[in-house]
């Protein structure tokens, strides 16, 4: 009479299987989410909490470009050569530039190596817009 009790219900055994089935499958599922979490990071009630922002890079001082007593032959850094670029799209849109200067300037600028370099670019340009 394995399998049945004397009064027809489940044996010990079914209840037993039944039990260590849901456990197996409640680990089962704790176990996906925390590879979930692993993976994806924690979750809130909203939904996942966002990563902390990286912390940005110092900038070198983009006004080097422009600053008298800076030398010529520092190098170049890319926040100067945007900073450059950005007045020579003032010159062009204040019509001090054609559109060929300003694409053989800005060209130049972005080749450009050193602060020298970058203040050649602006040779000829009023001060004003720097």
């Amino acid at each position: 009479m394995m399998g049945s009790t004397m009064m027809g219900g489940p044996s010990w055994d079914s209840l037993l299987w039944l039990v260590v089935t849901v456990v197996l499958l409640l680990a089962a599922l704790c176990a996906a989410v925390w590879l979930t979490d692993a993976v994806a990071g924690p979750r809130t009630r909203a939904g996942r909490i966002s990563a902390p922002a990286a912390t940005p890079m110092p900038r070198p001082d983009s006004l080097l470009v422009t600053s008298p007593g800076a030398p010529s032959e520092l190098r170049a850094a890319d926040v100067d050569r945007e900073h450059v670029a950005q007045m020579l799209s003032v010159h062009l849109s204040s019509g001090r530039l054609t559109m060929p200067e300003y694409e053989d300037r800005v060209a130049a600028v972005y080749a450009a190596r050193t602060l020298g370099q970058l203040r050649a670019q602006l040779e000829g340009l009023p001060v004003a817009a720097r």
